[in-house]
């Protein structure tokens, strides 16, 4: 079954402004003419976000970054990551709509269009797989950033992950954010163009309307 969509194509703004749009897209799935959304972004400086759980006073204590590099809550869970050049991108739908239940097959089937995406531009990437008798990095270590330690399905490349996501559920609606950094030669216009194909393949099975705005995402 096909889903109408919203795909939105962001130029780079600050990460107060960023972490805000997402969560308003989020909140916008509680009108009844809410489409799914796609929304493409980049940073317009070096940022730290973190999870809607962890507090910014402990993070600030972990000397991850200078303290001049801003610091904002994400409406998703997940650990703190840093943005600089790095791409990311959120989708926001209705609960009970367009996924399913459970959070790793939402997990596995967002990042396979990523993944089917990359393979189109020439880079191989992978799911991570998680050792046996192994926790995930992010459970295990309380203090990290996100991207030092893979968990499982996110995407690796040359043996580091590239690809990482997090999730957040209300009674109306679900967020996805997703944060790919470190593919060199990578051409992120190239990118959002074919992310944008394979999502209408293995998600939503027909184009988007597409919005832009704040400048091309280069």
């Amino acid at each position: 079954m096909s889903s109408a969509w919203v795909l939105i194509v962001d130029g780079a703004g600050s990460g107060a402004f960023n972490m805000k749009t997402d969560e308003s897209l989020l909140a916008r799935q509680q009108r009844a003419d809410a489409r799914p959304s796609v929304r493409i972004y980049r940073w317009s400086s070096p940022t730290i976000t973190h999870g809607r759980f962890q507090e910014a006073r402990s993070i600030r204590s972990w000397n991850i970054a200078p303290r001049h590099i801003p610091l904002v809550r994400r409406p998703t869970a997940g650990g703190a990551v840093f943005h600089d050049t790095d791409l990311s991108f959120s989708i926001a739908w209705k609960r009970g709509e367009l996924f399913p239940k459970d959070t790793r097959k939402i997990y596995r089937s967002i990042h396979g269009a990523a993944r089917a995406a990359l393979a189109d531009q020439g880079v191989k990437t992978s799911f991570h797989r998680r050792p046996p008798g192994r926790r995930d990095g992010s459970a295990a270590r309380p203090v990290n950033l996100c991207f030092s330690e893979p968990v499982k399905d996110d995407l690796m490349w040359n043996g580091r992950k590239v690809l990482g996501g997090a999730l957040r559920f209300t009674r109306w609606g679900g967020l996805y954010q997703g944060n790919l950094t470190g593919i060199q030669g990578l051409v992120y216009k190239d990118f959002v163009d074919a992310l944008a194909g394979a999502l209408v393949k293995k998600i939503f099975g027909r184009k988007p309307v597409v919005r832009r705005s704040g400048g091309p995402v280069k």
